[in-house]
């Protein structure tokens, strides 16, 4: 159950998994397989169509929010305390290549990472630079 709520077959087994790969991998990995049909458990799913349109819009949503100054305060305070780049710079669908929606989504989470990280001062609106920034920082 552990080794499932971890998506060990999907994050760890099935990505290291090549012609080199020791009999405790292969038995690992039916192992996992065993498990998940035998609780009935989707064995391997594809990304929904409709999941990476959600995602993008939701993307969309928060860059156009980060980009306006009267929410971009608040708003970066959210997504720096739920890590949401992070998570999304370490999501599948981030390092997925050659898909339409992994590309798509990996240049969605590029532009939001530029504008988190853009320095702008959050009550007159203006860009802040690095000597400003270090200043703030050790007061």
């Amino acid at each position: 159950m552990m080794l499932e709520l971890a998506q060990y077959l999907e994050c760890w087994l099935w990505p290291n998994f090549d012609e080199k790969s020791s009999r405790a991998h292969i038995i690992s990995i039916c192992v996992m397989v065993n498990e998940k049909a035998r609780e009935r458990v989707p064995i391997w799913q594809d990304l929904d169509p409709l999941l990476a349109h959600y995602l993008h819009r939701s993307l969309l949503l928060l860059i156009d929010l980060s980009s306006m100054l009267m929410t971009r305060r608040f708003l970066m305070i959210l997504m720096d305390d739920r890590h949401t780049v992070i998570r999304c710079q370490n999501c599948v669908l981030y390092k997925a290549e050659g898909k339409k929606e992994g590309c798509l989504f990996s240049e969605l989470v590029d532009i939001l990472t530029f504008y988190a990280q853009f320095q702008v001062d959050s009550t007159t609106g203006e860009a802040v630079d690095a000597i400003e920034l270090d200043r703030r920082h050790n007061s």
